[in-house]
């Protein structure tokens, strides 16, 4: 048996003049704690009791009480009282002004004096007389000896492991009222429990034991326990378990070695002003027991809280994590970074990653002072700020060179991620480098629908696993103008990146300020380059500093420019050419107060027109590429790969096309800067530069879709279907190329390709993107079959994921329609169903009505199914449940679908009453769902589970209703999790039941089917 249970109690607060009710609160713990045994088949092997076992202090009628608990805790549930494990509270302690006095007239490094703290411990020791009489009563140990000065170490061998406690005084200096951020343990104490550690053996898992949470200690005792704690060289614990303030929690404190959860609970706490006896408040109150399996190395927690009448349940609050009984499981040993990095690839090379290619950057000057800067702070995140053009990505680009790679490398990679207006979210741009860092066992496929939270937990892991350099680039949609902070999107991950122990280094570049209010959060606005710097850029790019480009007339240049970097490099390019020289330019442009980038733009113009045609033209088609293109890529553009590859040479020395490099291959891909796609996008309009998004798109999309694509007088109706991947190309190369028209084409036609394969997110993400840049009006948006269409699934989907974008989106809509006109039937029809799916039953019933009379009055009978069959499931939910089953039947044979009609009807009959009718057409229903993978199947597959799961409620079975309940909750968590709230009313409700509460299920989180078809 390769198991160990511990359970933890803290903050009893026993008090011989206490209130009747505490005694009923501790025979309900020692009834439950049973129950809990019996349930998961467990032996609690260990109690660690962390403090304040008395109430205030008060002494040996306190302790007698508290012995006669325990012992009756010891008989009932079969544990042996030597495997009791106590550490002092501050309400286990007399309250002493003398201590006060003494500690408050003494620095905190007269602690690290032995002598001296000696002392402290010989005023402060005589205050732990009873609560030392009474452990050694109770357990026959005298953990709390006067020369361990505080602290103990007790071993124990529990089936065949090696479990060491770690016995902390927290409480010696308390001065209970005064305590927060002040109190000290003293490195006296941990210096005396290493030693006592280096007399044992090696062991398989170390506890620390301690009243208080370490952030009770003032600032440098902190910094000194976690330092103890965490080194390998110390006293180097794998979990402390703390009490004092009773809320449950669970932290962690990470090393590049190490990590220590902290585990907190409490059960009780008097009431504060409160006179008279002193009463535990009996609701609320917690306490835990931890199963370390050592087998499968998985610590599995079962949180246990105390209704208002005593008794005990499952904890579900605490975590969104936690399952129906209250438990969790986790890894035992999360510090164990080397065995973690080998379950991913035995021979995987984690500095060959490679997520989006890196801008290069030859001929590096300058930015000194900043690299200064960064080396001097020890700071997890940088956000490199500054106007277009400043060299926010080349500055990135070469931190991450110089840290990440070479021999004197400072992390295991540097990740390059791309964020200029994503294709798709920010999120599943997160779940992609997680597939990269992990050689594909975290695959795409496998965490495209994952929630939010559980990515950023595997992000956790992964910045504590490893030291990693990541660098967001072009961050700029997700930073607000106006108040300089990050977007909710981006909030998140960012707070990963703060509030966590790691050490990785996360870097921001955008334009706009940023502005976050942490002390591991550092900013730097990029100005100019200096005239040193500038004269060294000069040189590395080969120009002689002499007669007409003299240093004298350098100088001036990077003055006029204000040390622009990208101005200097459009300089630079056109002087090497022989085509400009310093003094002409000086002579030819303005340095008065003219706008930075219109003089920046009107230079550029200049460099524009002496252009040949051909490279304007290879330029125009970079401009609308939303990604760099590599050699090949390009070809399919212009023919003739010699001539392609000498003309993108001679670009990159101009500086108008940025080569980036890949990692993984030799491969080169070229990218315009920012500055030119602006100029581009200012002096072509959109029709002008049609032609050549035509060409890029041929780069993704088969080119007879594209050429439907770009004739007016064609749809896409029957050609091929694109890969997701290549619709998702597509798609943001048309929004990046002002073509907002095509990719809403796109979406009309292919939308069904990424919903039904998985790609949800994307698609809700990049839909939205579409109709907020596009002119409603001009592209009809309230008039065309197809729009209508569109923005219907739009708008359920948002609904399915709880986004209330959707109350805009429908705003907007009725603007556009005229009242008791054909497309305000349209209107109506979506009014109805979106009432239906928010639960306004009633007003979903008065549109469908409203939608009949104006269709009379049209003449317009088109689209009565739909509002029929909207009106049938209003009706139902509504009450009205035998009008409803006349409608679902009268609907039977038209456009809907059978398994919809089947569920339908089931949940009718249920209302109705007819359990077995209503579960033998669930089961139907189920049947042909689970056949089908498609996004509105997964969705209503949802729905089936969770009336499955009513009907088998209230036929008794309660095990199978719990079960479907579960399976249902896993469904919409990954694609309606809009929806979770009506299965989180629903186990709340069933939770009153005892018998459905104390039913172990047998799924697994994850676990999406839990019917096979043949089960059904």
């Amino acid at each position: 048996m390769n198991n160990v249970n511990i359970l933890h109690l803290s903050d009893l607060h026993i008090n011989f003049n206490e209130d009747s009710s505490c005694s009923i609160l501790r025979e309900s713990l020692i009834e439950d704690i049973n129950k809990i045994k019996e349930n998961k088949n467990i032996k609690i092997d260990i109690v660690a009791m962390t403090g304040d076992i008395i109430d205030k202090g008060t002494g040996d009628k306190s302790y007698a009480l508290a012995e006669e608990f325990f012992n009756e805790l010891a008989s009932k549930c079969e544990i042996e009282k030597e495997k009791f494990l106590f550490v002092p509270g501050n309400h286990d302690i007399p309250r002493k002004s003398l201590i006060k006095h003494q500690l408050h007239n003494k620095s905190s490094e007269d602690l690290f004096k032995e002598d001296l703290a000696t002392e402290y411990w010989d005023l402060a020791s005589s205050r732990f007389n009873s609560f030392n009489t009474f452990v050694k009563n109770f357990t026959g140990r005298e953990d709390f000896l006067n020369e361990n000065l505080g602290g103990a170490v007790t071993t124990f061998e529990i089936n065949s492991k090696v479990i060491r406690f770690l016995l902390i005084n927290s409480s010696w200096c308390s001065l209970d009222n005064e305590d927060y951020g002040l109190l000290k343990i003293g490195k006296w104490q941990l210096e005396r429990i290493r030693s006592l550690i280096n007399k044992t053996e090696p062991t398989d898992l170390t506890f620390a034991l301690m009243h208080h949470p370490i952030d009770w200690l003032t600032t440098d005792e902190q910094k000194l326990l976690t330092h103890y704690l965490t080194d390998t060289k110390y006293i180097q614990a794998n979990y402390i378990l703390n009490g004092h303030i009773h809320t449950g929690k669970i932290e962690t404190t990470t090393t590049p070695d190490s990590t220590l959860a902290s585990l907190v609970t409490g059960i009780g706490y008097p009431n504060k002003g409160e006179k008279g006896l002193s009463k535990i408040k009996n609701g609320q109150c917690r306490y835990s027991i931890y199963n370390f399996n050592f087998e499968n190395n998985l610590l599995t927690t079962y949180l246990r809280i105390s209704l208002d009448n005593g008794y005990f349940v499952a904890d579900t609050q605490l975590y969104q994590i936690a399952g129906e009984d209250g438990s969790f499981t986790k890894n035992i040993y999360p510090q164990n970074h080397t065995l973690l990095k080998n379950n991913y690839a035995d021979n995987f090379d984690i500095s060959s990653i490679e997520v989006d290619s890196i801008k290069k950057v030859s001929d590096w000057v300058g930015r000194e002072e900043e690299f200064t800067l960064i080396e001097s702070k020890k700071i997890s995140v940088l956000a490199i700020t500054g106007t277009g053009g400043q060299g926010k990505s080349a500055l990135a680009s070469e931190i991450l060179r110089r840290y990440s790679r070479g021999s004197n490398k400072k992390y295991d990679v540097g990740i390059w991620i791309d964020c200029r207006e994503l294709p798709h979210s920010l999120h599943y741009k997160i779940i992609e480098t997680l597939e990269k860092l992990t050689d594909g066992k975290e695959s795409v496929s496998l965490y495209r629908d994952e929630k939010l939270e559980d990515t950023i937990n595997r992000l956790e892991a992964h910045l504590k696993i490893y030291k990693l350099l990541i660098v967001f680039d072009n961050i700029d949609a997700y930073v607000n103008v106006d108040t300089e902070q990050v977007s909710k999107e981006l909030e998140p991950f960012l707070n990963c990146f703060l509030n966590i122990e790691h050490n990785s280094f996360i870097i921001f570049t955008c334009r706009p300020s940023l502005i976050y209010h942490n002390a591991d959060f550092h900013s730097i606005k990029l100005t100019g380059l200096s005239e040193e710097d500038g004269i060294q850029f000069f040189n590395k790019r080969g120009i002689k500093l002499e007669k007409n480009n003299s240093v004298e007339y350098s100088n001036k240049i990077i003055s006029m420019t204000q040390g622009h970097p990208y101005w200097l490099g459009l300089i630079a390019g056109q002087v090497a050419a022989g085509r400009d020289n310093f003094k002409k330019l000086i002579e030819n442009y303005s340095v008065g107060q003219v706008y930075e980038r219109a003089r920046l733009q009107e230079y550029f113009k200049s460099v524009w027109d002496q252009l040949s045609k051909d490279r304007q033209r290879l330029l125009r088609y970079l401009v609308e590429a939303h990604r760099p293109l590599n050699q090949l890529e390009i070809s399919i553009l212009e023919n003739g790969p010699d001539k392609i590859r000498k003309e993108l040479r001679r670009l990159e020395r101009f500086g108008l096309v940025e080569p980036h490099e890949s990692v993984s291959n030799d491969i080169t891909s070229y990218q315009v800067h920012p500055l030119v796609r602006e100029f581009i996008h200012e002096t072509y309009t959109p029709s002008a530069q049609e032609q050549y998004v035509q060409k890029v798109l041929y780069v993704f999309l088969p080119r007879n879709i594209v050429d439907i694509l770009f004739n007016k007088n064609t749809d896409l109706t029957g050609s091929t279907i694109p890969s997701p991947s290549a619709l998702l190309e597509s798609l943001e190369t048309c929004l990046n190329s002002r073509n907002s028209a095509k990719a809403l084409t796109l979406m009309e036609q292919y939308k069904n390709a990424l919903l039904d394969n998985g790609y949800h997110h994307q698609s809700l993400s990049i839909s939205c993107r579409i109709l907020d840049s596009i002119d409603w009006n001009e592209h009809k948006i309230a008039f065309r079959s197809k729009s209508v269409l569109f923005l219907r699934s739009l708008i359920r989907q948002l609904i399915y994921f709880g986004d209330k974008t959707y109350e805009n989106y429908l705003k907007k809509y009725e603007t556009l329609v005229e009242p008791n006109t054909l497309p305000y039937l349209r209107y109506l029809t979506l009014l109805t169903d979106v009432e239906w799916r928010i639960g306004n039953y009633n007003k979903s019933i008065h549109y469908s009505y409203e939608y009949e009379k104006l269709a009379n009055s049209l003449d317009n009978f088109t689209e009565h199914r739909d509002i029929k069959y909207t009106r049938a499931l209003s009706l139902r939910d509504f009450g009205e449940v035998e009008e409803a089953l006349s409608l679902f039947n009268e609907l039977k044979d038209t456009s809907v679908k059978e398994a919809e009609y089947l569920g339908n009807c089931a949940k009718c009959y249920h209302k109705l009453g007819d359990f077995d009718k209503a579960e033998t057409l669930i089961k139907q229903s189920l049947e042909l769902l689970l056949e089908d993978s498609s996004y509105s199947s997964f969705t209503n597959l949802g729905y089936a589970y969770l009336w499955y799961s009513e009907i088998m409620y209230d036929k008794e079975d309660f095990k199978t209703s719990k079960e479907l309940l579960f399976d249902a909750k896993d469904i919409w968590e990954e694609y309606a999790p809009g929806f979770t709230s009506i299965i989180h009313n629903k186990i709340e409700e069933y939770s009153n039941n005892s018998i459905w509460n104390s039913i172990k299920t047998n799924n697994k989180n994850g676990n999406l089917v839990f019917l096979s078809t043949q089960s059904v």
